[in-house]
């Protein structure tokens, strides 16, 4: 399976373009790690069609590949045209890939987009209609824009997906049950049982060095899946495990780590 992990956010270091957004919830509160739709972006009220948020890297011509909208409201019949510019001087914009996607899977609130081919361009945009969202408005709390890293080898399968909850359980005098769910975060164990050498340190220990600072990491394990919009998580990446030799003088390394849905 082609899995792909990206954790190069140009949306961190970029510069933004959200004509739609409201004074008190920039498309630029998406640079931040915290994911919450209340400390993200909004747009208008009002405004649920062509809603624009665009990403400039702040370097010119570096790739692109992996894109993704988090902790949004959007519903299922919404329509996201997602692509990559190359502009230069004072010419028009040239589009070098564009791709329409649906709105997110009910209940699971982040669309994903993967170009076929790396892009190398100077800016990306999101463009949203959402005529029927019965809020009145499009939010998110979360944007992923960059590279990705596609292992040689995908996850093995020991990898598992499951999720991290808290409820709160009480207990009558009577032995009646109640359960009330505070939050639900989705998980996935990773495991890699096929990194190459080359791969150790240009992607591995680069990924485990921004891990390590909060960043969140989009983790993708199939880019081939039906399912892409609700198996894929955007959030905190942790090791479970050093990098280990399995095959001994082989090219072939093991690594583990878990990511955790970012609320």
């Amino acid at each position: 399976m082609p899995t792909a992990i990206g954790f190069r956010n140009y949306a961190k270091t970029g510069s933004w373009l959200a004509p739609s957004e409201s004074s008190a919830l920039p498309a630029s509160n998406l640079a931040s790690d915290i994911c919450a739709p209340s400390l993200g972006f909004q747009s208008r009220t009002g405004l649920v069609t062509n809603v624009v948020i665009r990403v400039t890297s702040a370097v010119p011509g570096l790739p692109w590949r992996l894109f993704g909208l988090f902790r949004t409201n959007l519903t299922p019949s919404a329509t996201i045209n997602v692509g990559t510019w190359v502009s230069v001087g004072t010419a028009a914009p040239t589009v070098t890939w564009q791709t329409n996607v649906t709105g997110p899977a009910a209940g699971y609130g982040q669309i994903i987009a993967v170009a076929p081919t790396t892009q190398t361009a100077n800016f990306m945009q999101f463009t949203i209609s959402d005529p029927t969202n019965p809020d009145g408005f499009i939010s998110a709390g979360g944007l992923y824009a960059g590279p990705g890293w596609f292992p040689l080898t995908g996850i093995s399968y020991e990898s598992s997906v499951g999720r991290v909850e808290q409820i709160r359980r009480t207990q009558t005098r009577g032995g009646q049950e109640y359960a009330r769910l505070m939050w639900s975060q989705r998980r996935w164990n990773i495991a890699f049982d096929g990194v190459r050498a080359s791969e150790v340190w240009a992607e591995v220990d680069a990924l485990r060095l921004q891990a390590r600072t909060g960043t969140n990491v989009l983790f993708i394990p199939d880019t081939a899946a039906s399912d892409i919009k609700q198996a894929a998580v955007f959030g905190m990446l942790s090791e479970a495990a050093d990098i280990t030799y399995p095959a001994r003088g082989a090219d072939r390394r093991a690594w583990r780590a878990q990511i955790t849905e970012r609320l």
